[in-house]
């Protein structure tokens, strides 16, 4: 897993990387780029940290790592939250359902509100992982809740708009 994991870990960052170059919709992706890109660099960072904190947990060098992953978890929602909130319609990166991919309308504001709740979300997880590892494990169950909530939504907006 020492020699693998970096291997998988890279291979997953430049297949994030290049995916909006297969997409249809890659101009409206150039409109963000900038922000993907340094997403991209961040979810990198991310992997690259899980692995030097994993690896010296499994050395024995950290004590625990729980704390450390969900801080740094909070730190990717923020980051999604943020490319959420700026995206625009295409077919690998934003809240996509059958309903936001039929509808600029529909999503623009699912993304726009997705957006938000992801970075608050992050924002809640990073802070309270510092004090309550367990209470970190809720808010994240309870963003799972409203990322269902967001796909129910996103059905009904494009309903109300289709009628």
């Amino acid at each position: 897993m020492i020699l693998w994991l970096p291997v998988f870990f890279a291979a997953l960052v430049l297949l994030v990387w290049a995916l909006p170059f297969a997409d249809p919709l890659r101009d409206n992706v150039n409109r963000f780029r900038d922000v993907f890109d340094g997403f991209v660099v961040l979810l990198a960072l991310f992997l690259a940290a899980t692995q030097c904190l994993l690896l010296g947990y499994n050395l024995g060098w950290v004590s625990t790592v729980t704390v450390a992953i969900l801080v740094l978890v909070g730190v990717l929602l923020i980051a999604t939250g943020y490319i959420l909130y700026v995206s625009e319609p295409n077919w690998f990166i934003g809240f996509r359902t059958p309903w936001t991919l039929s509808s600029p309308v529909v999503w623009k504001r699912v993304n726009r509100v997705a957006g938000i709740f992801f970075a608050l979300f992050g924002l809640l997880i990073t802070v309270s992982s510092i004090f309550s590892t367990m209470l970190a494990l809720y808010e994240i169950f309870a963003l799972l809740a409203v990322v269902i909530l967001l796909a129910v939504w996103s059905y009904v907006l494009y309903v109300n708009e289709h009628r």
